[in-house]
Protein backbone atom coordinates (compact mmCIF):
# COMPACT_ATOMS: atom_id res chain seq x y z
CA UNK A 1 0.00 0.00 0.00
CA UNK A 2 1.40 3.37 -1.02
CA UNK A 3 0.49 5.07 2.24
CA UNK A 4 3.24 3.02 3.94
CA UNK A 5 5.76 3.50 1.16
CA UNK A 6 7.21 6.69 2.65
CA UNK A 7 8.54 4.95 5.78
CA UNK A 8 6.94 7.48 8.13
CA UNK A 9 4.87 4.79 9.84
CA UNK A 10 8.11 2.98 10.65
CA UNK A 11 9.60 6.16 12.11
CA UNK A 12 6.46 6.70 14.18
CA UNK A 13 6.50 3.12 15.49
CA UNK A 14 10.17 3.43 16.39
CA UNK A 15 9.43 6.60 18.35
CA UNK A 16 6.58 4.83 20.15
CA UNK A 17 8.92 2.03 21.17
CA UNK A 18 11.41 4.56 22.53
CA UNK A 19 8.61 6.21 24.48
CA UNK A 20 7.42 2.87 25.86
CA UNK A 21 10.72 2.38 27.61
CA UNK A 22 11.14 5.96 28.83
CA UNK A 23 8.67 5.68 31.71
CA UNK A 24 11.26 4.04 33.96
CA UNK A 25 13.73 6.86 33.29
CA UNK A 26 11.16 9.55 34.09
CA UNK A 27 10.17 7.93 37.39
CA UNK A 28 13.56 6.66 38.57
CA UNK A 29 16.02 9.24 37.24
CA UNK A 30 13.87 12.36 37.47
CA UNK A 31 11.67 11.40 40.41
CA UNK A 32 8.46 11.95 38.45
CA UNK A 33 5.28 10.48 39.89
CA UNK A 34 3.47 7.75 37.96
CA UNK A 35 0.58 10.11 37.21
CA UNK A 36 2.88 12.83 35.88
CA UNK A 37 4.77 10.19 33.92
CA UNK A 38 1.57 9.03 32.23
CA UNK A 39 0.65 12.64 31.37
CA UNK A 40 4.13 13.25 29.96
CA UNK A 41 3.95 10.05 27.89
CA UNK A 42 0.56 11.03 26.46
CA UNK A 43 1.86 14.49 25.56
CA UNK A 44 4.95 13.04 23.88
CA UNK A 45 2.81 10.60 21.91
CA UNK A 46 0.56 13.43 20.75
CA UNK A 47 3.65 15.39 19.68
CA UNK A 48 4.86 12.32 17.73
CA UNK A 49 1.49 11.98 15.97
CA UNK A 50 1.47 15.67 15.04
CA UNK A 51 5.05 15.45 13.77
CA UNK A 52 4.20 12.51 11.51
CA UNK A 53 1.07 14.26 10.17
CA UNK A 54 3.13 17.36 9.38
CA UNK A 55 5.82 15.21 7.72
CA UNK A 56 3.12 13.56 5.59
CA UNK A 57 1.91 16.97 4.42
CA UNK A 58 5.43 18.19 3.64
CA UNK A 59 7.04 15.05 2.17
CA UNK A 60 4.34 12.61 1.05
CA UNK A 61 1.31 14.50 -0.26
CA UNK A 62 3.30 16.72 -2.68
CA UNK A 63 4.71 13.54 -4.27
CA UNK A 64 1.85 11.03 -4.44
CA UNK A 65 -1.13 13.06 -3.25
CA UNK A 66 -3.56 11.91 -0.59
CA UNK A 67 -4.26 8.20 -0.59
CA UNK A 68 -7.87 7.39 -1.50
CA UNK A 69 -8.84 3.91 -0.41
CA UNK A 70 -10.66 1.67 -2.87
CA UNK A 71 -13.19 -0.80 -1.41
CA UNK A 72 -10.39 -3.32 -0.90
CA UNK A 73 -8.26 -0.67 0.80
CA UNK A 74 -11.14 0.34 3.06
CA UNK A 75 -11.57 -3.29 4.05
CA UNK A 76 -7.88 -3.50 4.96
CA UNK A 77 -8.14 -0.27 6.93
CA UNK A 78 -11.11 -1.62 8.88
CA UNK A 79 -9.24 -4.84 9.61
CA UNK A 80 -6.25 -2.82 10.82
CA UNK A 81 -8.43 -0.80 13.21
CA UNK A 82 -9.97 -4.01 14.57
CA UNK A 83 -6.50 -5.54 14.93
CA UNK A 84 -5.08 -2.61 16.86
CA UNK A 85 -8.17 -2.46 19.06
CA UNK A 86 -7.77 -6.16 19.79
CA UNK A 87 -4.14 -5.59 20.68
CA UNK A 88 -5.12 -2.86 23.14
CA UNK A 89 -7.68 -5.21 24.72
CA UNK A 90 -5.05 -7.95 25.05
CA UNK A 91 -2.70 -5.45 26.69
CA UNK A 92 -5.39 -4.40 29.13
CA UNK A 93 -6.24 -8.01 29.98
CA UNK A 94 -2.53 -8.76 30.50
CA UNK A 95 -2.26 -5.82 32.87
CA UNK A 96 -5.31 -6.92 34.86
CA UNK A 97 -4.04 -10.50 35.02
CA UNK A 98 -0.64 -9.28 36.22
CA UNK A 99 -2.23 -7.15 38.93
CA UNK A 100 -4.41 -10.07 40.05
CA UNK A 101 -1.43 -12.43 40.17
CA UNK A 102 0.59 -9.96 42.25
CA UNK A 103 -2.23 -9.73 44.75
CA UNK A 104 -2.42 -13.52 44.96
CA UNK A 105 -5.70 -13.75 43.10
CA UNK A 106 -4.48 -16.19 40.46
CA UNK A 107 -2.82 -18.86 42.51
CA UNK A 108 0.67 -19.73 41.36
CA UNK A 109 0.81 -17.55 38.23
CA UNK A 110 3.91 -15.36 38.18
CA UNK A 111 3.35 -11.90 36.68
CA UNK A 112 7.10 -11.48 36.05
CA UNK A 113 6.89 -14.43 33.64
CA UNK A 114 3.31 -14.00 32.42
CA UNK A 115 3.56 -10.37 31.31
CA UNK A 116 6.67 -10.79 29.11
CA UNK A 117 5.19 -13.89 27.45
CA UNK A 118 1.89 -12.15 26.70
CA UNK A 119 3.74 -9.04 25.51
CA UNK A 120 5.97 -10.95 23.09
CA UNK A 121 3.14 -13.04 21.68
CA UNK A 122 0.92 -9.97 21.32
CA UNK A 123 3.58 -7.96 19.47
CA UNK A 124 4.52 -10.77 17.08
CA UNK A 125 0.88 -11.63 16.37
CA UNK A 126 -0.30 -8.03 15.93
CA UNK A 127 2.52 -6.94 13.64
CA UNK A 128 2.46 -10.23 11.77
CA UNK A 129 -1.23 -9.77 11.00
CA UNK A 130 -0.62 -6.09 10.25
CA UNK A 131 2.05 -7.04 7.71
CA UNK A 132 -0.28 -9.61 6.16
CA UNK A 133 -3.28 -7.24 6.00
CA UNK A 134 -1.29 -4.28 4.67
CA UNK A 135 0.87 -6.32 2.32
CA UNK A 136 4.00 -4.62 3.74
CA UNK A 137 6.33 -7.45 4.73
CA UNK A 138 8.83 -5.28 6.62
CA UNK A 139 6.27 -4.92 9.43
CA UNK A 140 7.10 -8.54 10.33
CA UNK A 141 10.59 -7.30 11.25
CA UNK A 142 9.10 -4.33 13.11
CA UNK A 143 7.05 -6.82 15.14
CA UNK A 144 10.14 -8.83 16.05
CA UNK A 145 11.95 -5.65 17.14
CA UNK A 146 8.92 -4.56 19.18
CA UNK A 147 8.94 -7.96 20.90
CA UNK A 148 12.65 -7.80 21.82
CA UNK A 149 12.90 -5.33 24.77
CA UNK A 150 11.55 -7.55 27.56
CA UNK A 151 13.37 -10.75 26.45
CA UNK A 152 16.59 -8.72 26.08
CA UNK A 153 16.28 -7.17 29.53
CA UNK A 154 15.38 -10.48 31.18
CA UNK A 155 18.05 -12.42 29.28
CA UNK A 156 20.88 -10.06 30.20
CA UNK A 157 19.73 -9.94 33.83
CA UNK A 158 19.35 -13.71 34.27
CA UNK A 159 22.27 -14.92 32.17
CA UNK A 160 24.86 -12.20 32.71
CA UNK A 161 23.62 -10.37 35.79
CA UNK A 162 23.55 -7.13 33.83
CA UNK A 163 20.68 -4.64 33.96
CA UNK A 164 20.59 -3.01 30.53
CA UNK A 165 17.53 -0.91 31.38
CA UNK A 166 16.43 1.51 28.68
CA UNK A 167 18.95 0.08 26.21
CA UNK A 168 16.60 -2.86 25.64
CA UNK A 169 14.07 -0.39 24.19
CA UNK A 170 16.52 2.11 22.69
CA UNK A 171 18.35 -0.30 20.39
CA UNK A 172 15.28 -1.92 18.73
CA UNK A 173 13.53 1.47 18.59
CA UNK A 174 16.54 3.10 16.93
CA UNK A 175 16.75 0.25 14.40
CA UNK A 176 13.07 0.73 13.45
CA UNK A 177 13.59 4.50 13.05
CA UNK A 178 16.71 3.88 10.93
CA UNK A 179 14.76 1.45 8.76
CA UNK A 180 12.06 4.09 8.36
CA UNK A 181 14.54 6.72 7.23
CA UNK A 182 16.07 4.29 4.73
CA UNK A 183 12.60 3.64 3.28
CA UNK A 184 11.87 7.40 3.32
CA UNK A 185 15.11 8.14 1.46
CA UNK A 186 14.19 5.60 -1.21
CA UNK A 187 10.68 7.10 -1.41
CA UNK A 188 12.02 10.65 -1.92
CA UNK A 189 14.30 9.47 -4.73
CA UNK A 190 11.52 7.49 -6.40
CA UNK A 191 8.86 10.20 -6.34
CA UNK A 192 9.74 13.77 -7.29
CA UNK A 193 7.30 16.48 -6.16
CA UNK A 194 4.18 16.87 -8.30
CA UNK A 195 3.20 20.21 -9.73
CA UNK A 196 -0.06 20.31 -7.83
CA UNK A 197 -0.01 21.46 -4.23
CA UNK A 198 -1.79 19.52 -1.52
Amino acid sequence: IRCYEDGLMDVFLGILLLLMGSGHILTESYGMSERDCIVAMVILQIVAVVAIVVAKRILTYPRIGRVKFAPKGKSRYTKTVILLTGSAVVGLVAFLVAMASRSGGLGGLNADVLLPVIYVLNMVLVFGLFAWISGVTRFFLVGVLFALPLPLAIGFKELAGIRIGYTSFAVPGALIILMGFVVLSRFLRKYPPLREEY
